[in-house]
């Protein structure tokens, strides 16, 4: 036989892969899990090497129940506009915005001892739509509030907001952080990602102003020293790096840390900060970083912990304030000491805040469930409206062209009659099994068998749970 006329092999039987391309899947996936390994025993290795450093300074500047506050610090949200209210105004859901409420109390404890009773200028930098801020603005209505976002849609949101809830204290303004050129008095930050959480400082830093912030996503820090060829080929990415060298944002930020690690170390630690099994260690030196920076430009800074932890999962908050007479035009020398002091006297509140932060998040998850089973009972748009009756939902498959159905139940005969239980004609329409399941919750659907309130299936159990 000629070597043309040789038949090839035949093809891999259906579901199965041919063996040197499943060889070729094991071994990347062997590859990233050696990769994966050296990455975290270079990332453990230098944690443990800096942990003496960064104890020596967290034992300095770290303030624990920083934002607790006691009873008083709590807000009543029914006092406040509907419209600034994150659980019921800004349409976010009921965890989501409960969360953000803990948020906004947490920024609250500190402003009060930063702002009390003055008239001053705050920036929200990476404001979005003023889901966080305007609860803020409604609470000190002797301050101005200026949200400040790169998001026009969310701006107009926010501006919308503000006047429905009778908010003039509060400007929207559509804009980058490292152009804002405003005097201000106060930043705050909530969860500004990656470099913005440093634009966000450097500018109070600018203007001599206090921050405190929440900063978040660690991992998308971009280091302006030596763009890539690619990146420059980007107009947004040569704003940025402009904007980096205008910042002066070396990294890492301090010469304290400079000091311990180099560049390439600086990265291992940001990569890992945002995985949730290396992010205390390394979170926590990037913040130390970041206040250390603010420091050596004649800061006092302090670091805590939004309350409760569980409100987010990056939940460290930065605070610093001029220090040195000539920085401080507005009169925060003393803040943090009245935050220790504060701090410390919330202490015996503890339990009772917790045991109500534990009630509320009773009430949202109790909330949360019943709007998931009220949202699984209603079709979604564009899907099958078959409601299946074991499963407790509705069909979630698209419905096919020219039917009401999905392709599964629109083949099947009687959808309507299976979409409910089989009844009995000798049993009342509508009679089910009195058994109920303890585990899912829930009472039998199935039919009694006649003259018994049980199915024949629930019969044979002795002490059925009523």
């Amino acid at each position: 036989m000629a070597h043309d006329d040789v038949p090839p092999p035949p093809p891999p039987p259906a579901g199965e892969q041919p063996e040197d391309v499943s060889e070729h899947r094991q071994h990347k996936r062997r590859q990233r899990q050696r990769q994966q390994g050296a990455r975290t025993e270079a990332r453990e290795s230098l944690c443990a090497r800096l942990a003496p450093s960064v104890l020596d300074v967290q034992a300095v500047e770290y303030i624990e129940n920083l934002c607790v506050g006691g009873e008083i610090a709590r807000v009543d949200w029914d006092e406040l506009p509907v419209a600034v209210d994150p659980l019921h105004g800004c349409s976010m859901g009921d965890c989501r915005g409960q969360r953000k409420r803990w948020q906004a109390e947490s920024f609250k404890v500190v402003l009060d001892v930063l702002l009390g009773d003055r008239e001053m200028r705050v920036v929200d930098f990476g404001s979005g739509s003023g889901n966080f801020s305007l609860a803020l603005a409604a609470l000190f209505p002797r301050c101005s509030f200026t949200l400040l976002d790169f998001n026009s849609t969310a701006i107009e949101l926010a501006q919308e907001r503000a006047l429905v809830a009778g908010l003039s204290n509060v400007r929207a303004v559509f804009g980058r952080i490292e152009d804002f050129s405003d005097p201000f008095d106060v930043a705050v930050a909530l969860h500004a990602c990656g470099n913005a959480s440093d634009y966000a400082q450097a500018q109070a830093m600018r203007h001599g102003a206090a921050y405190v912030m929440a900063p978040c996503c660690v991992g998308k820090l971009k280091i302006g020293a030596s763009p890539s060829p690619s990146m420059a080929e980007n107009l947004e990415d040569e704003v940025s790096t402009a904007a980096e060298r205008a910042f002066d944002l070396k990294q890492p930020r301090s010469s304290w840390l400079c000091s311990l690690c180099n560049l390439d170390e600086y990265l291992v630690l940001a990569a890992g900060a945002d995985h949730e099994s290396a992010a205390q260690g390394c979170k926590q030196l990037i913040e130390h970083d970041r206040n250390a920076a603010a420091r050596e430009a004649g800061y006092a800074t302090a670091l805590g912990k939004l309350h409760p932890p569980s409100c987010t999962n990056k939940n460290d908050l930065l605070i610093g304030v001029p220090a040195s007479t000539s920085l401080d035009a507005s009169g925060f020398s003393g803040s943090i000491s009245r935050l220790r002091a504060r701090a410390r006297a919330s202490r015996p509140d503890l339990d009772v805040l917790d045991a109500a932060v534990r009630a509320e998040c009773a009430a949202v998850s109790s909330n949360a469930e019943k709007a998931r089973a009220v949202n699984r009972a209603q079709p979604r748009a564009g899907c099958c409206p078959y409601f299946d009756e074991a499963k407790g939902r509705c069909c979630s498959l698209r419905v096919t062209s020219g039917s009401e159905f999905c392709s599964k139940h629109e083949s099947t005969a009687g959808i309507a009659s299976r979409a409910k239980p089989p009844v009995v004609a000798d049993e009342p329409a509508g009679a089910r099994c009195a058994f109920f399941n303890e585990r899912r919750q829930r009472q039998c659907r199935e039919i009694p068998v006649m003259g018994q309130v049980l199915c024949r299936a629930h019969l044979e159990i002795e002490q059925p749970c009523f």
